[in-house]
């Protein structure tokens, strides 16, 4: 387990040359936000996790269908998905 950014180093340094760290526009940003406050209750149906929030907000501002086993993604407004149920996965 790492449990510091120093241990983690040894790790970095065998990520192929093609790896590259997420940025985010502010944009993306804005509507990260707009997802967390319109679900957080009383308003909404509860929040879902921080980065599967920021997988949320990537697939609306792209345009994207999101294929997934995550229930909690149905929660999301106006988020297009294709849930799959993880007992289909494995009959």
């Amino acid at each position: 387990m790492i449990d510091r950014l120093h241990d983690a180093l040894p790790y970095l340094e065998h990520l192929p040359p093609e790896a590259q760290a997420a940025s985010f526009r502010p944009a993306e940003l804005e509507r990260y936000a707009e997802i967390r406050r319109v679900m957080r209750p009383p308003h909404g149906p509860g929040l879902i996790g921080d980065i599967d929030t920021l997988i949320a907000t990537t697939a609306l501002d792209n345009g994207l269908t999101l294929v997934t086993t995550d229930s909690d993604f149905k929660r999301v407004p106006d988020l297009s998905i294709m849930y799959i149920s993880r007992a289909r996965l494995k009959g």
